[in-house]
């Protein structure tokens, strides 16, 4: 938002988005004759209700001119750059987690130990043998 006003700061001109807005208004202040023989005004900007930075802009030619003020660099801080080390293979706790990996949950139970005696005892019942 930029503020405008008289060189002497006795009139407001009005508040404006930008400097490019207030032109035309400027403009016709300019040639209507109120703004002086010479006219120029005082250019208020800020930012976030905090000034930023005044000048004085002056008519001419039928243009408004602005001083070229050199804009303020940012402080940069100095940040490290965080190198993410590739992972080329999966890394697992224990071999078997890599094993049941590709398996489906119902493929991966591990069955209780009375029951695996109880499939023993059935082969044995049931007399298989290779042949």
């Amino acid at each position: 938002m930029v503020e405008i006003f008289s060189t002497d700061r006795t009139m407001s001109l009005g508040c404006f988005v930008n400097f490019k807005a207030a032109k035309g208004t400027l403009s016709g202040l300019a040639d209507a004759g109120i703004l002086s023989e010479k006219p120029a005004v005082m250019v208020c900007s800020y930012k976030n209700d905090e000034p930023q930075q005044e000048y004085v802009a002056t008519y001419s030619g039928g243009k408004w001119h602005t001083p070229r003020i050199p804009k303020v660099p940012h402080a940069v801080e100095n940040r490290t750059k965080r190198r993410h080390r590739k992972r080329l293979r999966k890394e697992y706790p224990t071999p078997e987690h890599c094993f049941r990996e590709g398996f489906p949950n119902w493929m991966n139970r591990s069955y209780p130990v009375p029951y695996a005696d109880n499939l023993r005892s059935c082969n044995r019942k049931c007399r298989i043998h290779a042949v």
